[in-house]
């Protein structure tokens, strides 16, 4: 994998990378307050947010595999698939909180869930794929000297990794955060129920 660009010079290039990581950040804080409001929660878009580490593995490797080289095409394309990455989360997260909203308890709704929609999110990400793959095939499309493929192949590399990993991972995170979150709220409210004392029976608190 190549990092360096022929036709830049190594403070362009630095620049560049560091203008793409602020907007990596800020996609990472919109997606997550996008989901925040949607959930209504803060533990879910958390649980979604760890789909984007697979995709960073997958496009290190497809890299890598590939001989591509890391250039602003392809700090692009890592932009784009934050936004992504995380629509398999989000259908499979929602679609645990359809199934517990019904009373199913939290095991059978991750089983559930994950069965139901495992086609869909595999199809999405196969007709993405496809889609993408005329594009990573061939390095003749490019605007000036920037060319397209590196691109191309981060969204898929990424694509690839992070819907096989979120299938297995993602199921394990919700039941650990849903565990430590019902156990921190029984521990806060067990702490608020000592401070406030034993009340007696004229309703004064002790």
């Amino acid at each position: 994998m190549n990092f360096l660009v022929s036709d830049r010079t190594g403070q362009d290039l630095f620049f560049n990378m560091y203008i793409e990581g602020i907007n990596m950040l800020l996609a990472l804080a919109c997606v997550f307050f996008v989901m925040a409001s949607l959930f209504e929660s803060l533990i879910h878009p958390l649980i979604v947010m760890f789909c984007v580490p697979f995709g960073l593995v997958g496009v290190f490797w497809i890299m890598v595999a590939t001989g591509t080289p890391f250039n602003i095409m392809a700090m692009i394309g890592m932009v784009i698939l934050i936004g992504i990455v995380v629509n398999n989360g989000i259908v499979l997260v929602d679609h645990v909180n359809n199934h517990r909203r019904l009373g199913m308890p939290m095991d059978e709704a991750l089983m559930r869930a994950c069965g139901e929609r495992l086609r869909p999110i595999l199809m999405t990400a196969g007709t993405t794929i496809l889609g993408l793959a005329p594009l990573a095939l061939f390095s003749g499309a490019h605007v000036g000297d920037a060319e397209y493929y590196p691109m191309a192949r981060a969204i898929i590399g990424g694509l690839f990794s992070s819907t096989l990993l979120t299938l297995v991972a993602l199921p394990t995170y919700y039941r650990i955060m849903n565990r430590y979150a019902q156990n921190f709220m029984k521990t806060l409210r067990g702490m608020m129920g000592k401070a406030a004392g034993p009340v007696d029976v004229e309703g004064k608190i002790g």
